[in-house]
């Protein structure tokens, strides 16, 4: 009986932790960007406003809104059902509009399309059964998706695209190369160029080169092709700080810029602060030789990363690393959200096997 009893402990235990797994699962699965006001009758200032909902009460802080100008709106509320948040200055554009809602890791959570809406009356985008409707207003309530407008005021729900970038502060300095990475999510099955650079004050008077193949370029050079395919990229970027910008040190911007292959226009853009260290006499080496020696570890760090689990898809949630970015193979990023629902499985038929092994130890007795 004492064995029964003890696997009863361990069954019981491993149940909660399940459905632990599961209730979180769900919560992040739930939550979503729910209607955009643009344009509200009168004013923009002041009246604009995001309908976030949610199904189950969940902690927000830390999680970011972002426009299609990559404006940035922190969030810190903890909620369940409908949450409004007012802009007290005008945030929202218009025409060309899009929306983003990342947690506090920078994975997406939600998005909405571009959306436009020229009429400056009580209408709102609403998110109606995975399209967008141009209805009726209804903030802190449930959408008047039956109010329709028109047929040509619905959107079906695509993403925008929109670019992350990550590095590793320590090794932002003066003196020395430096890694950045760059995440593009949602790009279409084309060829995409990108432009990284660092700028002080004057987005104009760049400090830093940029790494094309063998070669440092100036700041704004194009890297082509960086991006190829559909779904989510990632890749890495060499800068180093200009020989005639060798004093400086301090708070910067970084600015990452996504184009269609030759194109002129932007497809999105990012700009974030960043902190370059001050250089010393250690760092101040021969460009030549560190240049070398970095591609070397490089390179070593590819093929480890080739050697690991492979994935000839991209989704969502799962991101490639590797500076070629238009391989097939390489999975070694998954969101939190990928990784709840693949373990959520493996749990669920553990489970099963433990009732299967209670139910044979109970026929025993």
């Amino acid at each position: 009986m004492r064995k029964t009893g003890n696997l009863k402990k361990i069954l019981g235990l491993f149940i909660i932790l399940l459905f632990s797994v599961l209730f979180i699962n769900s919560v992040i699965a739930q939550i979503r960007i729910n209607e955009i006001e643009l344009n509200p009758s009168g004013a923009d200032t002041g009246n604009e406003w995001i309908e976030l909902y949610s199904d189950s009460l969940i902690n927000i802080n830390g999680w970011r809104l972002v426009n299609h100008d990559n404006k940035t709106k922190t969030l810190t509320q903890t909620f369940q059902g409908y949450l409004v948040i007012n802009f007290s200055e005008q945030w929202l554009d218009n025409e060309n509009e899009s929306i983003n809602l990342y947690d506090s890791n920078w994975s997406l959570i939600s998005f909405s399309p571009i959306l436009k809406d020229i009429f400056d009356n009580s209408k709102s985008w609403s998110y109606c059964d995975s399209s967008w409707k141009l209805v009726d207003a209804s903030p802190g309530s449930a959408n008047n998706c039956i109010n329709n407008i028109s047929q040509n005021n619905t959107q079906n729900v695509t993403a925008p695209i929109a670019l992350q970038l990550n590095w590793d502060e320590d090794y932002i300095k003066n003196g020395k190369q430096f890694e950045i990475q760059v995440k593009a999510l949602n790009l279409e099955n084309k060829d995409y160029d990108i432009h990284v650079y660092i700028y002080d004050n004057d987005e104009a008077k760049t400090l830093t080169e940029i790494r094309d193949g063998d070669n440092w370029e100036s700041a704004k050079t194009r890297l082509k092709k960086f991006f190829t395919g559909s779904g989510n990229r990632t890749g890495y970027v060499k800068l180093r700080i200009k020989d005639s910008k060798r004093d400086f040190s301090g708070t910067a911007s970084i600015v990452a810029i996504i184009k269609e292959y030759s194109a002129s226009s932007e497809k999105a853009r990012i700009d974030k602060s960043i902190d370059v260290i001050k250089a010393d006499s250690s760092d101040l080496i021969k460009t030549t030789t560190e240049s070398s020696q970095s591609s070397n570890d490089r390179e070593k760090v590819i093929k480890q990363i080739q050697n690991s689990q492979t994935n000839s898809q991209t989704t969502g949630d799962v991101i490639r690393l590797g500076k070629s970015s238009s391989s097939s193979k390489t999975t070694v990023y998954e969101s939190t959200n990928e990784k709840i629902k693949k373990y959520s499985i493996y749990a669920f038929a553990l489970l099963i096997v433990l009732l299967i092994i209670l139910f044979i130890f109970r026929k025993q007795q």
